[in-house]
């Protein structure tokens, strides 16, 4: 897990907390957060992607992205980004530190997550995967996802296949 460097963000409509972990938006954007999410990702996924602090920084300054943590104790354990353009939102990155996968906390971010996306009144929310990633495929069909395209040799380092999923938000 990576040691929390600066201040807890302050509590928001999407905020939650239970005993054992804290569950907020991560703001204010600076260079110690997005040095934490280039750590976790580097950490826990099997193949990861080449984004740096500074690409990190800023799609968490960028007014379209929001980005949602989960702390145990002051320990950043995971995170969801979330870029939403009009009606259309797409998850960037979804990332649990592996000690902690199995909890519950995926979900727990994306329902934050889709509490704001019906306040924006989004429709539709898509995804991508690595085909090899069956974990986070049963995950994202769990959330209610459903896969509706494979796009050839999507991925490097190496080459595969993605599968893209979508989700149909109903606005109640």
């Amino acid at each position: 897990a990576i040691e929390m460097l600066f201040k807890l963000p302050p509590k928001t409509p999407s905020s939650f907390h239970s005993s054992e972990y804290s569950f907020t938006r991560l703001h204010p954007a600076d260079l110690a957060m997005a040095e934490a999410l280039v750590a976790l990702v580097q950490e826990n996924y099997e193949h990861p992607n080449n984004w740096s602090a500074e690409s990190f920084l800023a799609d968490l300054e960028n007014p379209t992205n929001t980005y949602y943590g989960v702390w145990m104790q002051r320990q950043l354990v995971g995170f969801l980004g979330v870029q939403s353009v009009l009606d259309e939102a797409t998850i960037t990155n979804i990332v649990i530190t592996k000690d902690y996968q199995g909890k519950g906390l995926a979900q727990r971010l994306w329902q934050m997550a889709l509490y704001d996306l019906k306040q924006k009144e989004v429709k539709v929310v898509f995804l991508e995967v690595r085909n090899s990633n069956t974990r986070a495929q049963y995950l994202y069909e769990i959330l209610g996802f459903e896969a509706f395209h494979t796009r050839s040799d999507y991925y490097n380092d190496p080459v595969e296949d993605a599968i893209e999923y979508r989700l149909e938000i109903e606005q109640r």
